[in-house]
């Protein structure tokens, strides 16, 4: 899990460095069209399970899922790297608290204190009395964060009733085919495919994609939901380092201590209530 974290923590670098030469709904649908292949050829005949229960479900999350990262990947054409990672890490504090409003699953302390917490980050994160600061990019990536949130909840209801490696399956095959066809229709194809975009794709389908997917599958047979929401949260942790390590972006002080109250919320929560979301239920 903790390598899972860590490649997402740099595919914020690397989505941003691709979407200078494709647009974001091709790369999405490269990206998910490569991982779902991949999926399928690792574990052949897993297709042949597929029932309408299944699919209809597989169908919905996929369909929060795009969105989820749509909104993600738009929002990385106008934030930066690290902003996006802190931003997109508060899905952990909202998750019980959508729990709650959709299930009625009961809401601990630790919960409303990591919303507290990342609330405080995202005030100095965002710097909202500095007009100059808050740019689309930011709203954009709160609302993926909103749409990953809701795939949690949603998922956590419908996982323990499906085959979870067709629902991985499918949930990475929506998303793919519904962004090749609005890719066709608002975006303008590359030029040209360079090799740091094909290995961006690669890296992007395969590791933050299949790999990752087909890891958290496993590994949330051993470990509980908790802890791996926990381990999770290294992400923006991992995104922020690689971003000013790389030089793409300088943090101050403000914006690190926004991050790190991001990461504090995001911790409480995990901690305190983000368990299996349906143990209430």
């Amino acid at each position: 899990m903790v390598l899972v974290a860590l490649g997402w923590g740099a595919s914020f670098v690397v989505i941003k460095d691709a979407l200078g030469h494709v647009g974001a709904h091709g790369l999405l649908a490269a990206r998910f069209g490569l991982a779902t292949l991949a999926l399928v050829v690792l574990f052949p005949g897993t297709l042949r399970t597929l029932d309408r229960r299944t699919l209809g479900a597989g169908a919905a999350l996929g369909g929060v899922l795009w969105a989820a990262f749509a909104l993600q990947t738009l929002g990385l054409v106008h934030t930066t790297p690290a902003k996006s990672a802190f931003l997109t890490a508060v899905y952990v504090p909202m998750t019980p608290v959508l729990a709650r409003l959709l299930f009625g699953v009961r809401l601990r302390m630790a919960a409303l204190a990591s919303v507290v917490a990342a609330s405080a980050g995202l005030a100095l994160l965002l710097r909202p009395g500095d007009l100059g600061a808050f740019n689309p990019g930011d709203l954009l990536t709160l609302g993926c964060a909103v749409g990953f949130a809701l795939h949690i909840v949603l998922l956590d209801r419908l996982a323990p009733r499906l085959p979870a490696r067709l629902l991985a399956i499918l949930q990475l095959g929506v998303v793919g085919v519904v962004s090749l066809p609005v890719a066709i229709a608002s975006e303008t194809a590359p030029a040209g495919v360079t090799l740091s975009l094909a290995m961006a794709v690669v890296y992007l389908a395969l590791v933050c994609s299949a790999f990752a997917y087909v890891a958290q599958t496993w590994a949330q047979r051993h470990t509980p939901a908790s802890r791996v929401a926990v381990i999770f949260a290294l992400e923006s942790v991992f995104a922020a380092a690689f971003s000013v390590g790389l030089g793409v972006e300088h943090l101050g002080a403000t914006e690190w201590l926004g991050g790190a109250l991001v990461v504090s919320g995001v911790l409480a929560g995990s901690l305190g209530s983000v368990r299996k979301i349906s143990e209430n239920s």
